[in-house]
């Protein structure tokens, strides 16, 4: 049977070796000889041992108004077949974790609102700030 994989496209076989006589009935393993015992584990190729990046989806924007937003996503490297964790074996340049938000013109400018002041108004502070996050690039 084939176990689970080793690396990227290499997986582990194993089967079970016994000691039998020729009429087929399974002995102690003292009754054979241990320097003709077959191995019972190799190495084998598989392609569904093939590592691969996963990408949820983005985040929201940490910004509510302006560009200066990022959004993230998690990334998990993982087999391809059976989607559990595959470690460090995934190969290739991995895919941003971060972006740059909001796109163009889809959140309003940051900064003091002005409201035309009707007489006998109080005046009120409307203003409204920006968070700034700073993304460093691994």
């Amino acid at each position: 049977s084939t176990s689970p994989c080793l690396r990227n496209g290499i997986a582990k076989q194993r089967r079970d070796v016994r000691c039998v006589k020729l009429n087929r009935e399974v002995v102690d393993e003292e009754r054979c000889d241990k320097t003709q015992r077959p191995k019972s584990r190799k190495e084998c190729d598989n392609d569904s041992c093939k590592a691969e990046w996963h990408a949820s989806d983005w985040g929201s924007c940490s910004s509510s108004c302006g560009t200066g937003g990022v959004q993230l996503r998690l990334l998990t490297c993982v087999w391809a077949a059976s989607r559990t964790a595959a470690g460090r074996n995934c190969e290739g340049r991995r895919p941003p974790a971060a972006r740059s938000c909001p796109q163009a013109g889809q959140l309003p400018p940051c900064g003091p609102t002005a409201l035309p002041l009707q007489q006998d108004e109080s005046c009120e502070d409307n203003s409204r700030y920006c968070d700034i996050i700073k993304v460093f690039h691994s």
